[in-house]
């Protein structure tokens, strides 16, 4: 079965109405073929992070009633509902606010002040850069930035 851009629009917005009305946002959607199988796989989270396996669980079989029902797919299909991890990468706007006052790593596209990579605390976003602290602070343009996450510390 072919999945034109109309259909994935469609199974798109009933799960963003579905994810809206309980405040979760998508970071991720993604239809593909597996094994003669099509799959949807939606990563999620709250906009200040910490979704639970249960809400994806729950979310997930709310969906595959809400799809079933809409009869937009004919054949069959498995849904995956899950959180992008505490490493996903920060592209976003929205994704450098979720992590204010938390130490990031960025990788540049371009160096800044000889450096290509920049780890330290978040301490500032604006509408077209961040400010990151380490020794000292840094401003970073977004566009400069080819990757960027949440360093992640798991103490003992």
């Amino acid at each position: 079965m072919y999945l034109d851009k109309d259909l994935e629009c469609e199974i798109r917005d009933i799960a963003q109405n579905l994810f809206s009305q309980n405040n979760i946002k998508i970071f991720d959607f993604k239809i593909f073929r597996e094994a003669n199988n099509l799959v949807l796989r939606f990563l999620v989270d709250k906009p200040e992070g910490g979704i639970l396996i249960d809400e994806c669980s729950s979310l997930n079989k709310q969906l595959v009633r809400l799809i079933d029902e809409s009869k937009i797919l004919e054949d069959g299909f498995t849904l995956e509902v899950a959180s992008p991890g505490l490493d996903r990468a920060l592209k976003t706007h929205d994704d450098f606010l979720r992590v204010i006052n938390k130490n990031i790593v960025c990788f540049l596209s371009l160096p800044l002040e000889g450096k290509t990579e920049v780890r330290g605390e978040l301490i500032n976003v604006t509408d077209d850069s961040i400010i990151v602290m380490n020794t000292k602070e840094y401003e970073i343009k977004l566009t400069a930035i080819a990757k960027a996450k949440q360093i992640i510390n798991i103490g003992r």
